[in-house]
Formats: structure tokens, sequence, C-alpha cells
């Protein structure tokens, strides 16, 4: 079964580690691919704003919020525990925090040719371990 250690680290390789605001960015603020438009509520500002984290840096203390924001709502609804191939999975779940989990499920759904439901399902685990 896929690792989620190593999902996540992939998926930081190109989200980065840093707070990045840069003007026209329909997500507005993004810290490690979490944007705030899209997850206001999410505990990592309030971690960013204690650090007094700026444009371009890093904060080593959100990361620990970061891994446990993504893991229920990325890597759980991607069935990333039940992946046998680590590489899917790591593909997966980075398109899942780029584009939403329901794209990255139905975009995954066509490339397998099952129904495109935008839900892992066992139909779609199957054919992906298969």
């Amino acid at each position: 079964m896929a690792d989620y250690q190593n999902a996540f680290e992939t998926i930081l390789e190109f989200e980065g580690k840093t707070l990045t605001d840069t003007a026209g960015d329909r997500g507005g603020r993004t810290f490690a691919g979490i944007t705030q438009k899209n997850f206001p509520n999410c505990p990592i500002w309030a971690i960013l704003e204690q650090c007094g984290t700026q444009n371009g840096e890093e904060c080593s203390e959100a990361m620990g919020a970061v891994k446990q924001f993504y893991y229920p709502t990325f890597w759980q609804p991607i069935g990333g525990d039940y992946i046998n191939d680590q590489a899917y999975a790591n593909k997966l779940v980075s398109d899942a925090v780029k584009g939403g989990v329901e794209t990255a499920i139905k975009l995954a759904q066509q490339a397998l040719n099952v129904p495109q439901t935008g839900k892992m399902d066992e139909v779609t685990l199957n054919a992906i371990n298969a």
C-alpha cells in the first residue's frame, strides 16, 4: 500500500514550503499548496500569523498542521491507503491538491475507463490496483 509520508514529501517538492501571496493569484495567499481562499478556516493561517511569516518565507511550525490537514482533506478521499502503487498515489493526491479531490478522481476514472463518479469507490480502486 502507498505510504502517506512519501506522498506528503512529494507534494511539498511541487507545492513548496513557503508562503506565497502573489497579486492576481486566484487562490490568494498559499502555503504548501493550501489556498486561503479555498480553506480559510485551516489552522495553518493562525500559525503563520503567530510566526509572523511573510511572503516567500517558510514556517516550520506550520508543517505539522499542513501534514495533519492534507491527510483527511486529500489523502483519505483519494483512497491513498488502499492504492498499491506509490507513484500512482503520489500523482493522484498531487492532482487532488491542485484541482480538487473530485476532479482528480474523475480524471483518474476517465483514464481507467470506469464510471466517472468523482468518488473513490471499489470499481476505481480495483482498476487502479489491477
